[in-house]
């Protein structure tokens, strides 16, 4: 089963040199001078059902949230979601998805909202619900109702 484990952002930041090979857009991310710590909750995913302990605490992932204030109610905005560049086309980003979809659902979340950077990534969205959504000031998200 795939684990949403959460790590404090500071531990994050102080290894970010060894996140880099595996997690070049959270690196990015992190650098931006708009990111804001403190706003945000970092996990890092991993899947029980592997068969060593090493596999086992093999990090598949790596993912960020907020709560999203623009749309009102109950709302959790998925600001990062990185599969480790060795394990990518392997339908772990699909699992991770899954798992998150059905934890913001029974925290009692409204809606999932995330904003797409890489076009080529609307199709892999758009399969588990995702519609195009304009708020005021123009912002794009795709939104997704619990």
């Amino acid at each position: 089963m795939i684990n949403f484990n959460p790590i404090r952002a500071d531990v994050l930041f102080n290894q970010i040199d060894k996140f880099s090979k595996y997690f070049p857009f959270a690196v990015d991310y992190i650098n931006c001078p708009e990111f804001r710590a403190e706003r945000y909750e970092w996990f890092f995913i991993t899947d029980d059902s592997f068969s060593t302990a090493e596999e086992r605490e093999t990090w598949l992932g790596l993912v960020c949230v907020t709560e999203n204030k623009y749309l009102g109610g109950q709302n959790i905005h998925l600001s990062v979601l990185e599969v480790a560049e060795p394990l990518r086309n392997l339908n772990i980003g699909t699992s991770i998805v899954d798992r998150f979809i059905d934890i913001s659902r029974r925290s009692g979340y409204e809606t999932l909202s995330l904003q797409i950077r890489n076009r080529d990534l609307l199709r892999f969205y758009r399969r588990f619900g995702f519609r195009d959504t304009v708020l005021k000031g123009g912002m794009e998200l795709e939104v997704l109702d619990l």
